[in-house]
């Protein structure tokens, strides 16, 4: 189903994200500071808006919200596979379209991070590591300094533990490709979200 852009935290903000993932909160409460998405593939997709992690910059913005995230997930083990940063450049569009300068990735005021990485849970938090699945956890954050806040992208791919790759469902090539260009498909439409408009 092709992708198209599914509206966030009212309106605020949106992305670009095919009609197969399911919005959570049509059937279950989602904290008012996140959107949360599912795939019959058992694949999940999380926003979330954080207050600014002060005292990280540069790659350990990545690392810090990636352990956190962990620390959350209370997985039996994980580890992170790369770090780097997310650049315009990255973006996959038409080379025919017009430059879309209202995505966030785009924004001067915003650096972007992406974290591949990968976890080894159980199902409703189980304690038997032989039971546990390995799950592939792709993390973008986004820095944006003129809100301070952190706005966080999670995708959980359980392809690591059945063969199947996350391309297979977002129909891209690349499992880190088709993330990022989720990712970078973020858009904030009404700064005033976050309170003070910058």
């Amino acid at each position: 189903m092709e992708d198209g852009p599914r509206e966030l935290f009212g309106g605020a903000m949106s992305v670009r994200l095919g009609r197969e993932f399911m919005d959570v909160s049509s059937f279950r409460q989602v904290p008012d500071n996140q959107e949360v998405f599912v795939h019959h593939t058992n694949q999940s997709l999380i926003v979330e808006i954080l207050e600014l992690a002060s005292d990280h910059s540069g790659e350990s913005i990545g690392r810090f919200h990636f352990d956190a995230y962990m620390h959350d997930c209370e997985p039996i083990s994980s580890r992170v596979l790369r770090v780097n940063q997310i650049v315009p450049d990255q973006i996959i569009t038409s080379t025919t379209a017009p430059v879309d300068h209202s995505l966030l990735v785009r924004d001067a005021r915003c650096e972007a991070w992406l974290v591949v990485g990968r976890m080894a849970a159980n199902k409703f938090k189980e304690s038997a590591p032989e039971r546990a699945k390995e799950v592939d956890v792709y993390l973008a954050v986004f820095r944006v300094n003129a809100v301070a806040s952190d706005i966080l992208m999670v995708l959980n791919d359980p392809a690591a533990s059945n063969g199947r790759t996350t391309g297979d469902t977002l129909g891209e090539a690349s499992a880190v490709d088709a993330f990022v260009s989720i990712a970078t498909s973020l858009q904030i439409r009404d700064w005033a979200l976050f309170g003070d408009a910058p």
